[in-house]
């Protein structure tokens, strides 16, 4: 029988029966996975202690696999930590930073701190305590939120759009806009019935349905025949508004009598569609239902003309 000391110092490997009881062979007991090579060789066409790709029996399709809810822990103290619970992927970490190859910011986070976006390595946007800060210009296709934030909006950065009336501050009672025409077109007519003066018309689009519109006239005339009387009107649309009690305002002149007129009339239009103001005018006499001719935007010297002008101007209130 053998000694320990007869097979200590034997060449090369003794056999496996020797030193257990025979259920491995030779080429098993010396090789790693039965072959030739040698065990150093083997392991390192697996994955060399420098790194590399799995190959072979120890991947699948060259990738690591965990199960869920194992871990992959990354630093001596598990600084960084990934893993899945069969529904979420989680990456865990103090402070963590996405970058680029080169060290360019995408992504950073705090723990207790901002979480910040970037773009071409500069800080876009960053999470605050109360919110959000947005460095730059931000675009949104749709807006919502009652805006009760916005209390230091500069209104001198507004370059385009409407903002209703009740959303200014202090609008209540405030003009909110004026439009207004001057006219010194001559303008004359016989006519017994109202007819619109030429040039006195003006178009406003009210911003809100509860404002009110202050429209102010004011024009000069001039007239053939004696004691001609002729009546006014101002029309909103085709609806007479402001009028004396029996239908006209009614002024009385004498044989080319020039004469300077107007009026003022607050309406409640109670729309914000596109509203028209005009002047309508008509002829009469004492004598009866016609006679004489009004003239208006003429002085009393008939070769005169275009020398006076008339104006119609509406503003539109807030209510």
């Amino acid at each position: 029988m053998a000694t320990y000391e007869s097979r200590r110092y034997n060449t090369p490997v003794p056999d496996a029966s020797k030193i257990a009881d025979g259920s491995v062979n030779n080429t098993e007991f010396e090789h790693l996975d039965g072959v030739t090579s040698d065990i150093q060789t083997q392991l390192n066409a697996k994955l060399s202690l420098s790194g590399g790709a799995l190959t072979g029996a120890l991947s699948t399709s060259n990738n690591i696999s965990l199960g869920d809810n194992d871990h992959l822990y990354i630093g001596d103290g598990q600084d960084i930590d990934i893993l899945s619970d069969g529904t979420t992927g989680f990456i865990k970490g103090n402070d963590l930073r996405l970058q680029s190859s080169t060290g360019e910011n995408y992504i950073t986070t705090a723990i207790n701190g901002a979480a910040n976006l970037w773009y071409d390595n500069a800080n876009k946007l960053q999470t605050t305590s109360s919110g959000v800060n947005v460095t730059g210009t931000m675009a949104a296709t749709t807006v919502t939120g009652n805006g009760s934030g916005l209390t230091t909006l500069n209104a001198s950065n507004l370059s385009s759009g409407t903002v209703p009336a009740a959303r200014l501050p202090g609008g209540l009672g405030k003009v909110l806009q004026v439009v207004s025409t001057n006219n010194g077109t001559v303008f004359s007519t016989s006519s017994s019935s109202y007819v619109d003066v030429s040039g006195q018309s003006v178009t406003i689009t009210p911003s809100a349905t509860s404002s009110k519109v202050l429209v102010t006239l004011d024009y000069t005339t001039d007239t053939f025949g004696d004691n001609t009387v002729y009546s006014v009107q101002l029309v909103r649309g085709s609806t007479a508004i402001g009028n004396a009690a029996n239908g006209n305002q009614m002024i009385h002149m004498n044989a080319n009598e020039y004469d300077t007129s107007g009026f003022t009339f607050l309406d409640s239009p109670s729309t914000t569609s596109a509203t028209t103001y005009k002047l309508q005018v008509k002829t009469g006499s004492h004598s009866g239902p016609n006679g004489g001719t009004i003239i208006f935007n003429r002085s009393q010297d008939a070769g005169q003309n275009n020398l006076w002008k008339s104006n119609i101007t509406v503003q539109e209130i807030g209510a």
